[in-house]
């Protein structure tokens, strides 16, 4: 998988700007809900609507400390969208009715993200930036496009006791497949956090 190869160069060169900055590794999941819609107006070339039903995520994340304040964030999440599609079918005399067909499909893909995260207030954060997305199973890389960049933003709570050991909330808004078919997103995630303080 050839995501896996990206993130240790990421997280290598972040570590390096954040020499002087705290290191804090997170675990999370996430759940919510999705929508498939054509970003920019562009067709359906299958054919098919899809109404999104639910999103459930798992990550694995790093933030490397610039500042106090100012993190940035890379790391590994896996997403998994459940959806219902209906697909029309045309009828080919007029004395036929027009019929339509319910498919349940489910659309996995990881993401890296690359984003900037600001705290304040001892206990608030907000996020946002960019997120490389890779399709996983076979109706993914089919209906959606192969090379595809998302954005995303959010902001939530934490709590670190003694600055190290802390428990987070993080409500966010993503959409991914960007310029193209997209899934636009919104989950909460909830998640355990380990922080190496400021050398």
């Amino acid at each position: 998988m050839k995501y896996l190869f990206v993130l240790p160069f990421l997280l290598f060169s972040f570590s390096s700007l954040a020499q002087k900055g705290s290191h804090t590794f997170s675990a999370s999941y996430g759940t919510g809900k999705g929508e498939i819609k054509m970003v920019l107006g562009i067709s359906d070339s299958d054919g098919g609507n899809y109404k999104g039903k639910s999103v459930n995520t798992i990550g694995l994340n790093y933030f490397g400390g610039i500042t106090n304040h100012l993190f940035i964030e890379t790391g590994l999440i896996w997403l998994q969208h459940q959806s219902t599609k209906t697909t029309y079918n045309i009828p080919t005399t007029a004395t036929m009715p027009m019929t339509k067909t319910l498919t349940d499909v489910s659309f996995h893909m990881v993401t890296i993200p690359l984003k900037l995260r600001v705290e304040f207030a001892k206990y608030f954060f907000v996020s946002g930036g960019i997120m490389r997305d890779f399709p996983v199973n076979s109706i993914t890389k089919n209906t959606l496009h192969p090379n595809a960049f998302g954005i995303g933003i959010g902001g939530g709570l934490q709590y670190l006791h003694h600055n190290k050991f802390g428990v987070f909330i993080y409500p966010q808004a993503n959409i991914h497949e960007f310029f193209d078919r997209g899934i636009m997103e919104a989950n909460i995630s909830f998640g355990l956090a380990y922080r190496i303080p400021r050398r």
